[in-house]
């Protein structure tokens, strides 16, 4: 595995990475998301924003997973985890973790956050292994 800084040519791959982890959403957690939404031309506007902290890890150069966060202020968000199904439970996304809260740091952050859903809990037994406690819930009522 080789974990590195996403370049421009990793752009369209992170992309179908987004679309596989928001179908993965929906598949799972919110039926609500549409079916053919597929992400583009997204992540090409962020690569080389310094505010910005797009990590990868590859195998035999191919994307298998990645972190995608960002800077408001003193607060980093991470946006987006994913890791390809065939990946999963190999430690990628705590290193992948470990990656970005050095960044982070570097950067003078007060706080990191990060959206889970909260039926997702493999999701945040991750975070929580991180020192990651509930800030806030959102409820929602469907109608």
């Amino acid at each position: 595995m080789n974990y590195s800084k996403a370049q421009m040519t990793d752009a369209n791959a992170l992309d179908n990475l987004l679309t596989k982890l928001i179908q993965d959403e929906r598949t799972n957690y919110d039926n609500t998301i549409d079916a053919n939404f597929v992400v583009k031309d997204f992540y090409k506007n962020y690569i080389l924003d310094e505010n910005k902290f797009l990590y990868t890890c590859k195998d035999d150069d191919v994307i298998v997973a990645y972190i995608y966060v960002y800077l408001d202020n003193s607060l980093a968000v991470i946006d987006a985890l994913y890791v390809s199904d065939n990946y999963r439970n190999k430690g990628i996304a705590t290193k992948l973790i470990e990656y970005a809260i050095s960044w982070i740091k570097s950067k003078s952050c007060e706080f990191i956050d990060v959206s889970v859903i909260s039926a997702n809990i493999s999701a945040k037994k991750l975070y929580e292994k991180f020192g990651f406690r509930t800030y806030k819930e959102i409820k929602r009522l469907e109608i």
